[in-house]
């Protein structure tokens, strides 16, 4: 079954706003950007303010590029989703999320951005909540045996290159898959260190990725986006720039945890994905 599939048999089932609004989150985790335009498209029959979010969400992928992309989605395992645009795709990136839903925006949005660019993107998420210090669940059970298995399940044979990227918790991950996997460079947003939480520290697989970032860190570029207001990520940040010597790209004015929905916001994200060698 398609996801468009599951999204129509679940709408005829939806009884209560709770039902609707699980479906909301799924759409905003999964969709495609050609997904959430035909859902929009078709949900004048929904509650008000569940037509009313999709049709927010359809919108706002026009405001990022007029060309609605078509994209195909591939479970490689359960929280895994590998995305590739309708042209080959010159570059693979994978995302590594945090603990909420989505990559600090509807995957949908992510992909009017990304794919565009000739990119196909692979994004992860850790169904434990730490920091994908133990791989994932039922995928692997370290972050090495993870990213040795995302080589043997994903054919990086057809790109010209791999890059890499995470968001908060995702953030350290990102910067360890990029030295795993060899990538020029590797970012984070709002990250921080895999031994910064105590929730991860207790747990020996943290100081393994902890020691591999340390040790790659001298012939390595990270990049950190953070808010300049937030006291929160500016600690984390300055601890990443102690440790790894991480390029610090501080964004004025911006006190959310989430700095790429403000610099959506701003129009200046595709600038920064750039800059950070994303794209």
């Amino acid at each position: 079954m398609t996801f468009l599939s599951r999204v129509w048999t679940t709408l005829a089932e939806c009884k209560s706003p709770a039902d609707y609004y699980r479906l909301h989150l799924s759409i905003q985790q999964f969709a495609t950007p050609d997904e959430v335009a035909l859902i929009a498209r078709s949900s004048t029959a929904l509650p008000p303010e569940f037509d009313r979010e999709l049709r927010v969400l359809a919108s706002r992928m026009t405001e990022i590029r007029d060309d609605i992309q078509i994209c195909r989605f591939t479970q490689i395992a359960e929280n895994i989703s590998l995305y590739v645009g309708t042209t080959p795709g010159r570059r693979l990136v994978f995302a590594f999320g945090g603990k909420g839903v989505g990559l600090f925006m509807p995957t949908a949005l992510v992909l009017q951005y990304l794919v565009p660019e000739g990119c196909d993107v692979v994004i992860l998420h850790d169904p434990a909540r730490i920091g994908f210090v133990s791989g994932i669940f039922g995928y692997s059970d370290s972050f090495r045996g993870l990213v040795e298995r995302l080589r043997a399940d994903i054919d990086f044979g057809g790109y010209e290159s791999v890059r890499v990227y995470g968001i908060s918790g995702g953030g350290a991950a990102a910067l360890a898959a990029g030295v795993l996997l060899g990538t020029p460079s590797a970012s984070c947003f709002s990250g921080h260190m895999p031994m910064s939480s105590p929730k991860r520290a207790e747990r020996p697989q943290a100081r393994v990725m902890d020691a591999l970032l340390r040790d790659a860190a001298p012939l390595s570029t990270f990049s950190c986006v953070f808010g300049a207001d937030s006291a929160y990520d500016v600690n984390h940040a300055a601890g990443m720039e102690t440790a790894l010597r991480t390029r610090q790209i501080s964004i004025p004015g911006v006190s959310n945890h989430n700095v790429v929905w403000e610099l959506h916001k701003q129009k200046k994200l595709l600038t920064v994905f750039r800059d950070v060698g994303l794209i």
